[in-house]
C-alpha cells in the first residue's frame, strides 16, 4: 500500500507515475463528477496532497498525467465544460517568466466528455478518451411489436408526464 485512503467514503483510482518515478498521482473522492480531486504523494506514501488545492469548489478533477519532460500536468475537470462534460486542462509545473505555476489552461471544449489523458512517449501528443452520452427516447408500439422513436427520438433524461397526460417535462443531455 503506497497511499492510504484520505477519508471515509472516498475512493482512490486512476493512479499514474511521474516520469522520474518520485511521485504517484491519483484521483480521490467520491465516484461521481463532483467532489473528486487529483492528488500526489511521494513514492513512499508520504505527504499526500491535492495538486490543485482550492482551484475549484467543489473539485471536479480526475485522471491526470505528467508530460514526459515533467513540465506539464494534464487532467480532466468539469470546469469550463458543458452540462455533464469533463474537458482537458493543463498546468505548467514550473513557474515561467509570464505565468504562475498554478494557473491551469483549458485545452479542449465541447459537448463530449474528454478524460483520462495520456501523453505519447515523445510528449508531442495527448491521447484521451472521449465519450458522447446519448440515448434515444422511444416507446413500445404493441401493434408493430417493436420500439419506435418518441418525440422525435430526442436524447433526454428524467422524462416525467403530468397526471392528466397533457404536459411532459424533460432534461436534454
Amino acid at each position: 500500500l503506497l497511499v492510504a485512503n484520505p477519508g471515509k467514503g472516498t475512493w482512490i483510482w486512476n493512479a499514474f507515475w511521474s516520469l522520474d518515478g518520485r511521485r504517484l498521482g491519483f484521483t480521490t473522492g467520491l465516484l461521481d463528477r463532483f467532489n473528486r480531486a487529483v492528488w500526489e504523494a511521494s513514492t513512499d506514501g508520504k505527504d499526500p496532497h491535492p495538486i490543485l488545492p482550492g482551484w475549484e469548489n467543489p473539485p471536479t478533477q480526475c485522471c491526470g498525467d505528467w508530460s514526459p519532460d515533467g513540465k506539464y500536468f494534464v487532467f480532466a475537470t468539469g470546469r469550463g465544460g458543458g452540462p455533464n462534460t469533463d474537458q482537458l486542462w493543463a498546468k505548467r509545473e514550473d513557474a515561467g517568466l509570464f505565468r504562475k505555476a498554478d494557473e491551469p489552461v483549458q485545452l479542449t471544449s465541447g459537448l463530449n466528455n474528454v478524460w483520462s489523458p495520456q501523453f505519447s512517449r515523445d510528449g508531442k501528443k495527448i491521447f484521451a478518451i472521449s465519450t458522447d452520452f446519448r440515448g434515444e427516447l422511444t416507446r413500445f408500439d404493441t401493434k408493430a411489436g417493436q420500439f419506435v422513436p418518441y418525440l422525435g427520438g430526442n436524447s433526454v433524461a428524467a422524462l416525467s408526464f403530468s397526471k392528466d397526460g397533457q404536459w411532459i417535462t424533460r432534461s436534454e443531455e
